[in-house]
């Protein structure tokens, strides 16, 4: 056997051993990373300024300060539209209406049901 084919042998097998559309693929015996937040809201301050504190008010979730800027993220984790305000220490409070999509699921063990959002704002001073 040449080398090219000792490569592509565990390729080879591991396709052999995965789930045809035919085959039920059992869930419980596979290992799921946690799903990322539906709605997460980066909020950007003025430059030169430390990132502020920030208060959800609306939605279920929390802020916090990661590096040089404050991060919002919803705990309700599912598609769907999201409403809410975010007060942010010495800024203009900011009001967030966004759309996270659905995500279909077919033959899939590990997926979460929607596609992740990242939103980013650039705070006004009061």
């Amino acid at each position: 056997m040449t080398t090219r084919w000792l490569l592509l042998l565990p390729v080879l097998a591991l396709t052999a051993c995965w789930p045809t559309d035919e085959e039920e693929m059992d869930c419980a015996t596979v290992l799921c990373v946690p799903c990322a937040p539906a709605l997460m809201v980066r909020l950007h301050g003025s430059g030169g300024q430390s990132p502020p504190e920030a208060v959800l008010e609306g939605a279920p979730g929390g802020c916090s300060v990661d590096g040089s800027t404050t991060v919002c993220t919803l705990s309700d984790s599912r598609s769907g539209h999201f409403e809410f305000d975010i007060q942010p220490t010495g800024y203009e409070k900011v009001h967030v209406s966004e759309t996270v999509a659905e995500m279909e699921t077919h033959g899939s063990c590990c997926s979460c049901g929607y596609m992740p959002r990242a939103v980013d704002v650039q705070l006004k001073p009061q």
